[in-house]
């Protein structure tokens, strides 16, 4: 279906000037693209994930967010990296745990949203379905920037990249003489919250430019809003540093070294505790304890250049990559019960990427491989004293999983209309030597047929086509009608996991296919903006988790299989007014539904809401910032609707949704600023003004009441700061 689609849009598309905007891999995202000799759009952001190069936000057709640094840092949600997405349209921010939040991007989260690290997947074989936690090892302080695009993109980032795409990019460090430093810190009341980070940028000039930081976070005990109070269980702990070297080779060549390193400690999953404290009818868990330690590494090379004149591209990227990714559960039960299971996963990723712009367009095409060598464990324990040797942990033991990418897309444009389209074929591979017979009772190795090994294959190709016709500079409309799949991984194939549910090893398994049609309009006249966008996902063959009826010691039991047909359909919308040079007045709204396949406990199919569904969620505020003052204010509401369209597996998550779903909700936010000056500024915020009792749907946790917020940076050194820039 995607070789017909693009080869059929190919055909119709008639060859043009080259594609609007061309500028540096996303590495260097900060540069200033040059602007077509067109002039059809004027540029004020640009997005590298929408297409693989810095592009116009105003023209990519994409449903696209970018969050600068100060956002990240000093934001109303500035506590985690998934947390600065909580006000962005099509965005529900679903929480297990403090610790422990996973967005939820048009209806899909875990597994099928993709997060990446510089263009460097984080997502591995290991991602779990539904929420997961693995978004909050990307430190937000050591990031520059962050992207969000929203939608399938199959084409060009691959399996997995279904409800969205998120990059967090680190930024250039330019080559420079002199020492130039940030010491940064963050306080929050309820969330009993402190954050530190020192960062120093220092080089020489036109040899090097290096930059490295710490981060250290503490979070206390939770205190929600009026009614909850103080939630017990909630707090850990977290160290981190990172570091980066940029060094021109010549003047067509850069080499970018990256290394970083995330800890965290005893991060409880509060709501299967007896430590919950109930919601508007949820349970308590049953367990006393159960803890996560996590490890993060990322360590990449990525050599940019520019091709000679004539050549085959104009432009090359080659990244070899190193991400090692580790956890640790450590559960407490009654009876003196305790379990320690986790794994550890080694990924290799090797990418190599190529532009060219050529009589058709700006032609961009590549090579992507990834490895995953996986080692899994998991020890019993009654009264301190082992029950026996395990075959495996949450997933297989000693395995291995291959993702290996070739993609091609073309931007052309012609008069008026600009068209991307792309292609990709995609080789998924698993190979797992020790996995757990659900079918023999028990999970001893030395059970005769207790031991299954898995090695399976799957390949696919998609397509996407996407364009944008320009009315005038300040006006476009876009469509866009894209692929995304997703290859069973290792949890899909032998996960052994207890969590909201019980899952056994499910050997066959075949592809999850999705298509996704978006139709969007965007304009700035003057003294305001607006953006509009509606987006219809067809599902085929996703695999569902249902319901079995089974329960063991209070959890229930999970089957999974590729029932799930249906799909989702929402409306995002943003806007902003400034009626003088002082007051900002911005919104956005988001409304979502959908129904899915799936089997109830008497095995008979129903069509049901899909998981987490958001409801109809809004942002309405104003920002009071008068020229030639060093201080600003801004207000905001944050409301909800009642979350009341469950699906059969939200229906059975006691412990963290309510009977009949989650209560709505409205909060208030205060915050401003102030420029002390000589590099210093002084952030005071009050969060939820009137301490409203509330949790987003779907959480295991409250969130924070009454929140006071107190930001503070200072900027230090000699060092002319500016971004790393290079002809396009």
């Amino acid at each position: 279906m995607g070789l017909a689609l693009v080869a059929a849009l190919l055909l119709a598309a008639p060859s043009g000037a080259r594609a609007q905007v061309v500028a540096p891999p996303p590495a260097e995202a900060e540069a200033v693209p040059e602007a077509d000799e067109t002039d059809v759009t004027r540029t004020d952001k640009v997005v590298v994930t929408a297409l693989r190069h810095a592009v116009d936000t105003f023209g990519v057709p994409y449903f696209s967010s970018i969050l600068g640094a100060d956002e990240l840092r000093t934001g109303p949600e500035a506590r985690s990296l998934p947390n600065a997405l909580r006000r962005e349209p099509g965005v529900l921010l679903q929480k297990t745990g403090p610790g422990q939040s996973s967005p939820y991007i048009r209806g899909f989260t875990g597994f099928r949203t993709l997060m990446l690290v510089d263009g460097i997947r984080l997502n591995n074989s290991v991602f779990r379905d539904g929420p997961n936690q693995y978004w909050g090892t990307v430190d937000n302080y050591a990031i520059d920037s962050l992207e969000l695009i929203r939608g399938p993109a199959g084409a060009s980032w691959g399996s997995d990249a279904i409800g969205g795409v998120v990059n967090a990019l680190t930024g250039p460090v330019a080559p420079l003489d002199g020492l130039e430093g940030e010491f940064a810190t963050r306080w929050a009341s309820a969330e009993r919250a402190f954050i530190g980070r020192l960062q120093a940028e220092f080089g020489q000039q036109d040899v090097f430019g290096a930059r490295i930081g710490v981060t250290s976070k503490n979070f206390g005990n939770i205190e929600a809003g009026d009614g909850s109070g103080n939630l017990p269980d909630t707090a850990y702990e977290e160290e981190d540093w990172d570091a980066r070297v940029d060094i021109p080779l010549h003047a067509n060549a850069d080499l970018t070294l990256v290394a970083q390193h995330v800890r965290q400690d005893d991060v409880p999953r509060t709501h299967k505790t007896i430590h919950s404290v109930p919601f508007h009818g949820t349970v308590a868990g049953t367990e006393l304890q159960r803890d996560l330690d996590q490890e993060r590494d990322l360590y990449y090379a990525r050599l940019a250049w520019e091709g000679s004149r004539g050549g085959l591209f104009d432009r090359a990227r080659v990244t070899v990559s190193r991400q090692r990714q580790e956890e640790t559960q450590e559960r407490l039960r009654t009876g003196d019960k305790r379990d320690r299971q986790g794994f550890e996963v080694h990924t290799w990723g090797l990418q190599a990427e190529f532009e060219k712009d050529t009589d058709i367009g700006l032609v961009t095409w590549g090579l992507e491989n990834f490895h995953d060598d996986v080692d899994s464990f998991r020890e019993d324990f009654v009264g301190g004293v082992s029950t026996g040797d395990q075959i495996q942990g949450p997933v297989a033991d000693d395995a291995s999983y291959d993702l290996f990418g070739a993609f091609i897309q073309d931007e052309n444009l012609h008069g008026d209309n600009e068209t991307v389209l792309g292609l990709r074929w995609t080789r998924a591979a698993a190979d797992a030597d020790k996995v757990d017979n659900p079918n023999v009772p028990g999970s001893d190795p030395t059970t005769p047929g207790n031991v299954l090994d898995i090695d399976e294959d799957w390949s696919e190709l998609v397509g996407s086509a996407r364009t944008t016709h320009f009315l005038d500079a300040d006006t476009n409309v876009w469509a866009g009608l894209s692929q995304g799949f997703r290859a069973p991984n290792l949890s899909d194939l032998t996960s052994e996991l207890t969590d909201s549910g019980i899952e056994e090893p499910t050997p066959d398994l075949d592809p999850e296919h999705f298509l996704a049609l978006e139709l969007g309009a965007r304009a700035r006249r003057g003294d305001w903006t607006g953006e509009v966008v509606v987006w219809n996902t067809w599902i085929d063959d996703m695999i569902v988790r249902s319901p079995t009826g089974e329960v063991i010691d209070d959890v229930p039991v999970f089957s999974k299989s590729n029932v799930g047909d249906g799909n989702i359909w929402g409306i995002e919308t943003r806007a902003e007014y400034r009626p003088d040079d002082e007051w900002t007045w911005f919104g956005v709204a988001s409304y979502q539904d959908g129904e899915i396949n799936q089997f109830d406990e008497s095995g008979d199919e129903v069509d049901k809401p899909t998981d987490r569904l958001m409801p109809l969620t809004a942002v309405v505020g104003a920002t009071l910032d008068p020229p030639q003052t060093p201080w600003w204010l801004q207000a905001d509401v944050l409301a909800a609707a009642e979350a009341d369209k469950l699906s059969l597996r939200d229906e059975t998550d006691t412990e963290r949704i309510p009977p009949g779903g989650t209560p709505g909700y409205a909060i208030l936010g205060l915050r401003g600023g102030l420029d002390l000056g000589d590099g210093a500024t002084l952030g005071v915020a009050v969060e939820n003004l009137l301490d409203k009792d509330h949790r987003i749907h779907g959480s295991g946790v409250n969130e924070p009441g009454r929140n006071l917020v107190i930001t503070y940076s200072k900027r230090f050194g000699n060092r002319r700061h500016q971004p790393v820039t290079r002809d396009a």
